[in-house]
């Protein structure tokens, strides 16, 4: 029941705000309002999105302080990951543009570079995750490109933020993008991203 509440809806936000998010500490508060967009958090990309050197801290903290704050099975060299949920997440990108409207794209930004660099990292590649069978074998499987773009797509990066990132056109972005969606048969980016953690993509 509470996956199918709206963090949006004015009841469900007024009571998150008030019984939740503003009984948190200052810096809890502002912290988890800055971490609204990445689907899941671990400490490096914490630190990496609010420009903190206590990522671990700060999420034992709101994993401790009734933040909605889940631990995910998932562990790997970053550490443990995390996630708020999808309503919790609603309330706090609500109370980001209404503080702070200019800072969603950049937040977004930070994210898909740490993400950009995390692929790129010499013993680890996130994309290379992906299953092992090629575009030719499976009509469904993500080209390398794509794939990549799922992962920044996940971040919480706006297209252009991906095609800076991936130095590409806004487009060629939006047509990748458009590919992902149909083979994860997916409707949009939170659909695409819980479709590409179930395949391993991210």
């Amino acid at each position: 029941m509470i996956e199918r509440f709206t963090g949006t809806d004015r009841y469900v936000l007024s009571f998150l705000t008030e019984e939740v998010l503003l009984r948190l500490p200052d810096d809890l508060h502002e912290a988890a309002v800055l971490l609204a967009g990445p689907p899941r958090l671990c400490a490096a990309l914490v630190e990496a999105v609010t420009l903190r050197d206590d990522g671990a801290a700060l999420l034992a903290r709101l994993e401790a302080g009734e933040a909605f704050l889940e631990r995910l099975d998932a562990a790997d060299e970053d550490g443990p990951w995390f996630r708020f949920p999808d309503f919790f997440r609603d309330l706090l990108a609500h109370r980001l543009a209404l503080t702070n409207p200019d800072l969603p794209p950049l937040l977004a930004e930070r994210a898909a570079s740490w993400w950009a660099t995390r692929t790129e990292r010499s013993g680890h590649d996130s994309v290379e995750r992906a299953p092992a069978a090629s575009a030719d074998a499976d009509p469904d499987a993500l080209t390398e490109r794509e794939r990549q773009v799922v992962v920044l797509l996940a971040a919480g990066a706006a297209t252009k933020a991906i095609a800076r990132e991936l130095g590409l056109s806004p487009n060629t972005v939006k047509t990748h993008t458009r590919h992902v969606f149909e083979k994860l048969g997916a409707r949009n980016r939170t659909e695409a991203a819980a479709a590409a953690r179930r395949r391993g993509l991210i």
